[in-house]
């Protein structure tokens, strides 16, 4: 890219197979980067904008082509749909089924567009300006398509990657589930110590009370844990600035094996 603008915004699609990049150039002229996982090739860009593009945002659903009443269902490559806001104050939606963009819309602010959030049904957007006003733009399914369902996505991970975003109560599934928030970890990580627990109490009353497991020791060299804290807190090093303020040096203090 070349100059500087205020906002870059990039963004994945759902499918995980591009990643978007707000501000780039081709032949001088301002463009959204496409770049492919695959690769990391940069052989495609979304066009058209006149100055610089500030955001990028994909919908978080994947489409397929809307079947028409009556007519038979016939497969059809699903596919994602990204919006494009820039500083001359446009805004544009791409379908990656199509080589141009769904609907151009122009001069929807006074001042260049600063963030774009869709709607979790992915029907509605959100857009904001630097003028300070907000739009809120609303789409149909005749337009975008047909929003796949969960199990659909979910199938389309598992293929692509052999991992699934679903979150599932099987240990077989739960072990190829991509955790993507702390309660999740913890979950699976409760499911895990559950069953090392079992495992060990049924092993303990198949062997006898001698077999088991010997407890942690809390002392490492002939110190306990707790002294071994106390004396490396006594070793900071404690300074007084010219306004009589304390100032403390950090210590970098292991991760203490307790075995």
């Amino acid at each position: 890219c070349g100059g500087t603008t205020h906002i870059l915004r990039l963004s994945w699609s759902p499918d995980g197979q591009y990643l978007v990049s707000a501000h780039a150039m081709n032949n001088s002229g301002p463009t959204a980067q496409i770049v492919e996982r695959d690769g990391w090739k940069t052989n495609m860009d979304f066009v058209g904008h006149r100055k610089a593009v500030t955001v990028v945002k994909f919908n978080p659903k994947i489409f397929k082509k809307k079947q028409k009443n009556g007519s038979s269902p016939k497969p059809s490559c699903p596919y994602c749909c990204c919006a494009v806001g820039s500083k001359d104050r446009s805004l544009s939606v791409w379908l990656t089924s199509l080589k141009r963009p769904l609907v151009v819309i122009h001069d929807l602010f006074d001042k260049s567009i600063m963030d774009i959030s869709w709607t979790l049904t992915g029907l509605g957007m959100v857009v904001c300006s630097m003028d300070g006003t907000v739009a809120y733009l609303d789409f149909s399914l005749d337009e975008l398509g047909d929003p796949l369902s969960e199990e659909e996505k979910n199938t389309i991970h598992q293929n692509i990657y052999g991992k699934s975003l679903a979150i599932t109560n099987t240990e077989v599934q739960l072990s190829t589930t991509i955790i993507e928030n702390p309660e999740m970890l913890r979950y699976q990580q409760e499911r895990q110590n559950y069953a090392q627990t079992n495992a060990g109490a049924a092993a303990a009353a198949t062997t006898g009370p001698e077999s088991t497991a010997p407890k942690v020791n809390s002392v490492m060299n002939g110190e306990s844990l707790e002294d071994i804290r106390k004396n490396l807190l006594k070793k900071q090093v404690e300074t007084r600035t010219a306004d009589g303020r304390r100032r403390i040096t950090p210590l970098c203090i292991a991760q203490l094996d307790t075995g």
